[in-house]
C-alpha cells in the first residue's frame, strides 16, 4: 500500500495544482493542451485510487504529476499571452509534510495516563480507627490508632489532631499505635499520620476525633488500677489522673472525693494531684462508673465519663464459691524484736466464699523467712460461709541480725495468704 508520507505528497501537490489551474484563468476549449489537461487529470486521479492498494504504483503517480505541472506551466503562459493585462502569477511549490494517518497502529503516539496530585503515596501512613475517638478539650487521653504504614520505634511516627501533635506516641507495630492527645477546642478535628523526617503526609479515613469540652481545671481519671474487687468493698485502689486535691479525707475539707456509682468512698488519700489511694466501698455486683469531685471556689467541678471508654469504670464481683481473708495478725506489723527473740504467730482467718470449707484444710509456710520450726498446721473442722477459726499459734523466733523480715503462708486452696513482718533490732 501507497506508504503515508507519499499520500501526504500526491494529495497536497493535487490541491495545489487544482488552485494553480484556477488562478491561471480560463482555457481555451478545444485545444489540444485543455484535452491533455482533463486526461492526465482523469488518470492521476484513477492512479491515485489504485496506488491505496499497490505500492509499486507510487513511481508512476509520481511521473504523470511532474507531466501534469509542466501542462498547467504551459497552459499558464498561453493564457497570459492572450490576456496581457492579466498580472504575472509565479507558485513554488513547496514539499508537504505528510500527516500520519491515525489508521496505521506502526505510527501511533500513545497518550500519556494523566497524573492526578491528589493521589497518596502508597508508602505514607494512613488512619483507620481511632479507639476512643471521643476525648476531652483538656487533652492528656490516651488513644490506640490503628492503620497502615506506621513505623515504630520513638518518635518514627507522629499524629496530628487537627493542628495538634499529639504526644507520648508508642508503635508496637506498622498498624497500631497509642497517643496521647493534645489540647483541642471542642468540635470534631482530622487526625493525620506522618512519618518522622519525611514529606510522606498521610491520609484519614474515617480518623476523626471528637473534642468535649472540660474545664480545665476539673478533675480526671486516667487509669483505675485493680478494677475490680468485692462486692463488700475493701478493694484498695490507685487512681492517677490529673487535678487532684491532695490530702485526705476526714481531715482535710478539699480533698477530692469519689463516687462509685452513686456511692461515695470514705477512705480517701490523695498524695498529690495525680495520684490518689482509695478504698473501694461496698456495692451491688456489676459494672460501676468512678466519679472524682472537687469543690471550688465557682463551685462544684466533676470529672466527665465519655461513652465507650472504661479507663473510670470498676467491676464489683459477687462472692466467690471459695474464698478467705485474715481478720488478724499477731504479732502486729513492725512489731520490734531482739535477735534470737522467741515469739508466737497467731492469725484467725475466715470463710469468705458461698461454700463450705471441709475439715482438714491446710495452712502451709509458702515464702519469706522460715522464722518457725513448722511448716504446716490444719484447720480441723469444716468452716461455714462467714464463719471464722483461729490457727493454732506457730512458735518463732526472731534472726540474729537487725532488719526487717517478712513470713508468708498460705491458706491452701481459698486463696488468701496469711503474713507476718518483724523488725529486728
Amino acid at each position: 500500500m501507497m506508504n503515508q508520507a507519499t499520500r501526504g505528497i500526491v494529495f497536497s501537490y493535487l490541491t495545489v495544482i487544482l488552485l494553480l489551474s484556477a488562478c491561471a484563468g480560463p482555457v481555451p476549449a478545444a485545444t489540444q493542451e485543455s484535452a491533455l489537461v482533463d486526461q492526465v487529470i482523469q488518470q492521476s486521479v484513477a492512479l491515485t485510487v489504485a496506488a491505496k492498494e499497490a505500492q509499486e504504483q507510487e513511481q508512476q503517480v509520481m511521473e504523470l504529476f511532474n507531466t501534469l505541472t509542466a501542462v498547467v506551466q504551459t497552459a499558464q503562459a498561453g493564457a497570459q499571452e492572450n490576456s496581457p493585462a492579466a498580472p504575472t502569477t509565479t507558485a513554488t511549490l513547496e514539499p508537504v509534510e505528510a500527516t500520519p494517518d491515525i489508521t496505521d497502529a506502526t505510527t501511533m503516539v500513545p497518550t500519556p495516563e494523566p497524573t492526578s496530585n491528589g493521589t497518596p503515596d502508597p508508602n505514607a501512613p494512613i488512619v483507620k480507627e481511632i479507639f476512643p475517638n471521643v476525648g476531652f478539650t483538656t487533652g492528656g487521653d490516651i488513644v490506640t490508632i490503628t492503620g497502615t504504614n506506621f513505623v515504630t520505634g520513638e518518635g518514627k511516627t507522629r499524629f496530628f489532631f487537627g493542628d495538634n501533635e499529639a504526644t507520648g506516641v508508642i508503635c508496637k507495630s506498622t498498624t497500631e499505635c497509642t497517643a496521647v492527645i493534645p489540647l483541642g477546642t471542642k468540635g470534631n478535628v482530622v487526625v493525620r499520620a506522618e512519618l518522622a523526617g519525611d514529606s510522606l503526609g498521610g491520609n484519614t479515613s474515617p480518623g476523626t476525633f471528637n473534642y468535649v469540652f472540660l474545664d480545665p481545671t476539673a478533675p480526671v481519671i486516667e487509669r483505675i488500677e485493680p478494677r475490680e474487687g468485692s462486692i463488700r468493698g475493701g478493694k484498695t485502689i490507685t487512681i492517677t489522673g490529673r487535678n487532684f486535691k491532695p490530702g485526705k479525707a476526714g481531715i482535710d475539707l478539699n480533698v477530692t472525693k469519689f463516687y462509685f456509682g452513686k456511692t461515695e468512698a470514705t477512705e480517701v488519700t490523695c498524695s498529690s494531684p495525680q495520684q490518689c489511694k482509695v478504698i473501694s466501698p461496698p456495692h451491688s455486683e456489676g459494672y460501676v462508673i468512678v466519679a472524682a469531685e472537687n469543690i471550688t471556689e465557682n463551685g462544684i467541678l466533676q470529672s466527665q465519663h465519655i461513652e465507650g471508654n472504661d479507663y473510670d469504670g470498676f467491676k464489683y464481683n459477687g462472692p466467690a464459691k471459695y474464698g478467705c481473708s485474715v481478720l488478724t495478725t499477731a504479732p502486729k506489723e513492725s512489731t520490734i524484736f531482739g535477735g534470737g527473740d522467741a515469739f508466737v504467730v497467731k492469725w484467725i482467718v475466715s470463710n469468705t466464699g458461698t461454700s463450705t470449707w471441709p475439715a482438714g484444710i491446710d495452712v502451709k509456710f509458702a515464702g519469706g523467712v522460715k522464722m518457725s520450726g513448722s511448716t504446716l498446721v490444719e484447720i480441723p473442722v469444716a468452716l461455714k460461709p462467714n464463719d471464722s477459726y483461729a490457727l493454732p499459734p506457730i512458735s518463732a523466733v526472731a534472726p540474729d541480725n537487725p532488719g526487717t523480715y517478712y513470713m508468708s503462708w498460705i491458706v491452701e486452696g481459698m486463696g488468701c495468704n496469711a503474713y507476718v513482718a518483724i523488725d529486728v533490732e
